[in-house]
């Protein structure tokens, strides 16, 4: 994930979904999507994944070799 501030103090965490020269596009753990206009950015920095600790705790080897070829099967 990303984490973005803006000169306004605004703290936005998502995962980038484009970039230009313009705008930044991020997607949060909602799914929604936010465009940051670049030039008001004054902080980027690596997020933390945005699924919450210990979710995936209670689940088998095996539901979790299926959860992760699930979600790496998104986008494709």
């Amino acid at each position: 994930t990303l984490v973005v501030q803006t000169d306004a103090g605004q703290v936005f965490t998502g995962i980038q979904v484009s970039r230009s020269n313009d705008e930044l596009v991020l997607r949060d753990a909602t799914g929604k999507e936010q465009a940051i206009p670049v030039a008001t950015i004054d902080e980027e920095s690596a997020g933390t994944s945005l699924m919450p600790a210990g979710l995936v705790d209670p689940l088998t080897r095996e539901e979790l070799a299926d959860l992760v070829r699930y979600l790496s099967e998104l986008g494709r």
